[in-house]
């Protein structure tokens, strides 16, 4: 896993384990859009797309809390 892509694929990887792979590819892509961003690169991306994402509800937002904690522990900040 590249630098590039580590984010994307954290994030990808833990709605996986929820959701299954083809609901968590949908559901990367409309989360991304939703939030007005292209891609996760970096820690601060990861914690736009997990607020995106906590505003689903339900599971969604479960994962999204706590992909929020890992983009804090990798150095994001809620500025």
């Amino acid at each position: 896993m590249s630098d590039a892509t580590y984010f994307h694929d954290l994030a990808l990887s833990k709605l996986a384990l929820v959701f299954g792979f083809e609901k968590a590819e949908r559901l990367v892509r409309e989360v991304v859009a939703d939030g007005g961003q292209t891609e996760i690169l970096n820690a601060q991306d990861l914690l736009i797309f997990s607020g995106t994402l906590k505003q689903r509800g339900g599971f969604e937002a479960t994962v999204g809390a706590m992909l929020g904690l890992q983009a804090v522990l990798r150095g994001a900040t809620s500025d």
